[in-house]
């Protein structure tokens, strides 16, 4: 039995016009009350995923910002932050390049 379908969004599930498919949502429905949970994967950001996916959000999981993110009904069930040394690092080293 199939439990969990993931699929990454642009190019794969989503066209290069970046436009749901029409039966997209209909699909989830479908899986769901199979049994089936769909997560779309992407390295897109949380608020954005469940915006994208708002009229399905009871009956999916959302694996975003590339893997760092879980969310499943209502709640974050698995987050990998970067730590904020290297953030701090990474942003020092940016400002050293003029323009940015």
């Amino acid at each position: 039995m199939i439990k969990l379908i993931a699929s990454d969004l642009d190019g794969t599930l989503l066209p290069p016009t970046k436009i749901m498919p029409e039966d997209t949502f209909t699909l989830i429905e479908r899986l769901y009350e199979s049994g089936a949970v769909f997560a779309p994967a992407s390295g897109r950001q949380l608020p954005n995923l469940k915006k994208l996916f708002a009229p399905v959000l009871d009956k999916i999981a959302i694996i975003a910002e590339n893997g760092g993110l879980v969310w499943r009904n209502g709640e974050i069930i698995f987050s990998d932050p970067t730590p904020a040394e290297d953030v701090l690092r990474a942003l020092k080293e940016i400002r050293k390049i003029d323009g940015l």
